[in-house]
């Protein structure tokens, strides 16, 4: 029997898999428990990623009626004279990019730079059963893991981590999870046993893990959507704020919310090792830019030979004015793009990429950088490309009725 498989599945699971804070950390926090050490699992989740990319880029892209939007543009050519950066720094500059080269390359050309040209090119309409059901089986896969490694969690120094997901991955993978449900709750109240269940846990994985940049990101793309709903949606959500904050407060210890409460006034706190560092990346970061302000000359802050944790500081000394503008125009887009989304009738799919690049694009302002920033990148794509193909389908409807009459 021949397995058919529709474009917009695999489409749905070659976006789902290629996001890190989705796919990938689902499964290598249950593969934590499972295979121990080494990169098994990193590497066949990697490689599967690549082989769904591809079979999209072979199978879907010639099925593809519309054409290319010039909106798509800077986007391309900001990634590609990012690619040319990195690797003029690393071949002919000789540098050792932290936290290394080959890590670097590949999660930039396999995870970010491909996946989010082919799956914005080959654009598909995912239909919600298939999107719910994709996700819901990856958040089974994510939920089993943190239960599978309940020791190794509890046992944790100061926040929590695994030996192959570390602290900002882990609370990553949780708000996304957390925002999917958020989601599914608000347009399915039918499934509120499994949200009542699951978003606590999620909730305290989350802010436990005492990742900065993503409570800020997380609250301030739940605020966004709380503000796009109207009427009865809005003051569901309301209540979801309210009871959301007294469950984390009800399953999270005293000792740990000072922790957490700790954690977050550091971002203010000009002592702060963690924002002395920032800080100093930032100032060098500005330096660098001004030696080289036209195109730019490294990928990286000189001083920590580490991205500055900013992207827009990122593009600016990688690529000067030019790469800062070209960035600067596509985030503009996918940023329209996504708030008539939101604001407007679209599938659960494209609502959640819309929250998920507002999130990352948040996070990416405070600890992101661009060569990891894998679902800012695919969820841009994805987003610039969908509001084109809505503006074309209008067109073609708009002249078919025309010939009609």
């Amino acid at each position: 029997m021949r397995l058919r498989v529709s474009h917009q599945s695999l489409f749905a699971v070659s976006v789902l898999l290629c996001v890190p804070t989705i796919g990938f950390y689902s499964i290598a926090t249950l593969g934590n428990e499972l295979f121990g050490g080494g990169s098994a699992i990193a590497i066949t989740v990697r490689v599967v990623s690549v082989v769904l990319v591809t079979a999209m880029l072979f199978v879907a892209l010639p099925a593809r009626r519309t054409r290319m939007d010039w909106l798509l543009i800077p986007g391309i050519v900001f990634l590609a004279l990012y690619a040319c950066r990195l690797i003029v720094n690393i071949a002919w500059d000789g540098m050792e990019i932290l936290p290394g080269n080959i890590q670097v390359i590949s999660i930039f050309f396999l995870s970010t730079l491909y996946p989010a040209i082919v799956l914005g090119l080959t654009n598909q309409v995912v239909a919600d059963r298939v999107f719910v059901r994709l996700m819901l089986a990856l958040c089974g896969l994510f939920v089993l893991g943190l239960a599978a490694n309940f020791d190794a969690l509890t046992q944790a120094a100061w926040r929590l981590a695994l030996d192959k997901v570390n602290p900002i991955a882990l609370a990553y993978t949780a708000s996304s999870f957390l925002i999917f449900l958020v989601l599914a709750f608000e347009l399915k109240m039918k499934w509120l046993l499994l949200v009542a269940a699951l978003v606590p846990v999620l909730a305290v994985v989350g802010t436990l893990a005492l990742s900065r940049g993503m409570m800020i990101s997380t609250i301030a793309t739940l605020m966004l959507y709380t503000i796009s709903r109207s009427g009865r949606e809005r003051r569901w959500l309301m209540v979801a704020w309210l009871v959301g904050v007294l469950v984390l407060i009800a399953n999270v210890q005293s000792d740990a919310l000072a922790s957490v409460v700790h954690a977050v006034s550091r971002i203010w706190d000009v002592s702060d090792m963690s924002t002395v560092g920032r800080l100093g990346a930032y100032i060098g970061s500005w330096e660098q830019f001004a030696a080289s302000p036209i195109i730019g000359r490294y990928a990286v802050e000189l001083s920590t030979n580490y991205y500055p944790h900013n992207i827009v500081l990122e593009s600016a000394i990688a690529l000067g004015v030019f790469g800062f503008l070209l960035m600067s125009v596509h985030l503009a887009f996918a940023s329209l793009a996504g708030l008539r989304v939101l604001f407007g009738d679209n599938s659960m799919f494209l609502q959640f990429a819309a929250l998920l690049f507002f999130r990352d694009l948040v996070g990416a302002m405070f600890s992101g950088s661009v060569w990891s920033s894998s679902g800012l990148w695919i969820f841009s794509f994805i987003l610039v490309t969908s509001i084109s193909r809505r503006r074309q389908e209008t067109m073609q409807n708009f002249s078919g009725r025309e010939l009609a009459c």
